[in-house]
């Protein structure tokens, strides 16, 4: 059986054929800026797309009529359990609507669709991202108002799973896996490609951070180590005990350093944030202290500006904690920056925005310091960005109307 299948993403097409279960031919499609911005909505893409991929079988020498099925990624369609899935009118009504926001992914049971028509065979498409197969308990978000939804890259994380298991010769069904999507920490290593420092590992601040360190690790080529192993029976988060104190001695409990990992070492750490600074700052000069040579760090989130008006990052409700509203201040020579003094600092990688992360790594006495872009988190999530909060990276509010609670 010859199968075409086909992955749109947000910028390339990558599409294969496989007879059966082998490979015969794999290629990535790439979309510029400009001509992804000639298009005002997502499925206005479909032709564009679609002539792409022909002239990629083309000079692959693949006839769009030899094929005996099409599978496409899915997209953002309603909770459902995994699987194989045809594709229909009602499926692609509601991908026309896109009542779950627009992706690149909705594309992906039209153009198989299309092609399947050449063929004159079936069109599916596999594990959308919509997959719902979350326990009760995952679905406690920390509101009692709402409750946590699924959206998971299931494709990728279950593919994974299946490699893993037939390499330990066993079925998938009889498994039990943790799965970690690694895209953000690709991506922050993708941008420092043409400036990545020195460095002998990649370290990930347990448990928040190893994700991230795992996947720049991967995309950058340089070795994953774990520095630190994390001890878990004391609080479940180190900012809950009233007193500093008692908060410094947790977080130092809970990180034991591997001495083999950190002495002469040019360390590069990676975590999902930097709130206040201070832990991380007591971290930094543990390391010194057990002789690391550099240590270097990436935020996987953008800086944290706004205190979230929904939970809760630390002990403390003052803005002024972060790291860097402290930074700005100091800058500005101000007590507490207005939101007009924060504006321009929003603008990443800005003269002032460079100033504000600089000010950030010489507090905590880094070799360097980068955080992600927003545009880039975002991408990593792999969700519409209008449903995304993003209030205490940029103070923008979230139209509450256009947020649905399933």
């Amino acid at each position: 059986m010859k199968i075409l299948a086909v992955n749109p993403g947000s910028t390339s097409t990558k599409i294969a054929v496989f007879e059966d279960l082998r490979p015969l031919f794999e290629a990535g499609v790439e979309l510029t800026d400009v001509r992804r911005s000639a298009f005002a909505a997502v499925l206005d893409q479909l032709e564009m797309r679609c002539a792409l991929i022909s002239r990629a079988l083309s000079e692959a020498g693949f006839a769009e009529d030899a094929f005996d099925a099409v599978v496409g990624r899915g997209g953002l369609l309603a909770p459902m359990p995994s699987g194989t899935y045809l594709v229909n009118d009602a499926m692609k009504d509601y991908l026309t609507e896109a009542p779950r926001g627009e992706h690149a992914s909705n594309l992906g049971a039209f153009i198989a669709e299309r092609f399947a028509g050449r063929s004159g065979c079936r069109a599916y498409i596999v594990d959308p991202v919509s997959v719902d197969e979350l326990s009760d308990v995952a679905r406690i978000s920390g509101a009692p108002e709402i409750e946590r939804g699924s959206l998971v890259h299931a494709l990728n994380q279950k593919a994974m799973g299946r490699k893993a298991a037939a390499a330990f010769g066993k079925r998938y069904e009889d498994c039990r896996f943790v799965v970690a999507h690694l895209g953000n920490g690709a991506s922050m290593a993708a941008d420092d490609a043409e400036t990545i420092p020195g460095v002998d590992s990649v370290c990930g601040i347990p448990d928040s951070g190893i994700a991230h360190a795992i996947g720049y690790s991967n995309a950058s080529g340089k070795p994953y180590r774990r520095s630190f192993v994390k001890y878990t029976p004391t609080w479940p988060r180190s900012f809950m005990p009233q007193n500093q104190s008692v908060r410094d001695l947790i977080a130092r409990m809970k990180l034991i350093p591997v001495q083999t990992e950190i002495e002469g070492k040019r360390m590069l750490f990676c975590d999902d944030s930097i709130v206040r600074g201070t832990q991380l700052k007591d971290t930094v000069v543990r390391l010194y202290e057990r002789g690391a040579k550099a240590v270097h760090m990436r935020s996987a989130c953008p800086p944290l500006l706004f205190g979230c008006r929904f939970l809760n990052f630390s002990r403390s409700r003052c803005e002024l904690d972060l790291a860097a509203r402290r930074a700005i201040a100091k800058l500005e020579k101000c007590s507490d920056p207005t939101d007009e003094m924060i504006e321009p600092y929003l603008e990443f990688d800005s003269e002032k925005y460079r100033a504000m992360v600089e000010e950030i790594r010489k507090s905590l006495n880094l070799h360097t310091l980068k955080f992600q872009k927003l545009e880039k988190l975002i991408e990593a999530i792999g969700i519409d960005p209008s449903k995304v909060c993003t209030y205490c990276w940029n103070g923008r509010d979230v139209d509450v109307n256009t947020v649905e609670f399933e």
